[in-house]
């Protein structure tokens, strides 16, 4: 998880430059804690049940998400109330929407606090995923960096 971060990160902040293998090991975090390659809004795979509160809340990410397999929702959660990135994948879910769920990870961290709205943020950092999503997984590949089989567990 904290590989692909890196990667997704250094590729939309660099201009689509995929992160050398080679020069992982000195970017990558050594803790368990969340990570976030830009150092804020760390990314934290998740359950629905953990991740909302309210059905409300879910059925607003419901329609945002409705024809995908995953959701990102942000969120303050903890005693001091630290802003973190929660993605939560459906039983379906393929290695494809794990990448592009961090992408748009990468692209919300990017563009958040440009004035815009939290929803707006995630409607953009969604709709650019979208939008790069096969270059990025191309360009990963291409880099000899393995994409399959990729484990989600707690």
């Amino acid at each position: 998880r904290e590989r692909l971060q890196v990667l997704a990160s250094h590729w939309v902040g660099s201009g689509r430059q995929v992160v050398p293998s080679g020069t992982m090991s000195k970017i990558e975090n050594i803790t368990f804690f969340p990570f976030s390659p830009e150092g804020t809004w760390p990314l934290q795979v998740d359950s629905v049940s953990q991740s909302l509160t309210d059905v409300g809340s879910l059925c607003v990410y419901l329609k945002h998400y409705e024809k995908e397999e995953y959701m990102l929702i942000p969120g303050k959660r903890g005693p001091l109330a630290r802003k973190t990135l929660r993605l939560v994948f459906s039983a379906s879910a393929t290695e494809r929407d794990l990448l592009k769920g961090v992408l748009q990870a990468s692209y919300f961290r990017t563009l958040q606090g440009k004035s815009h709205s939290e929803s707006e943020v995630i409607r953009r950092s969604k709709r650019l995923a979208e939008q790069n999503m096969n270059q990025f997984e191309r360009d990963v590949r291409s880099a000899g960096w393995q994409t399959r089989p990729m484990l989600l567990f707690d």
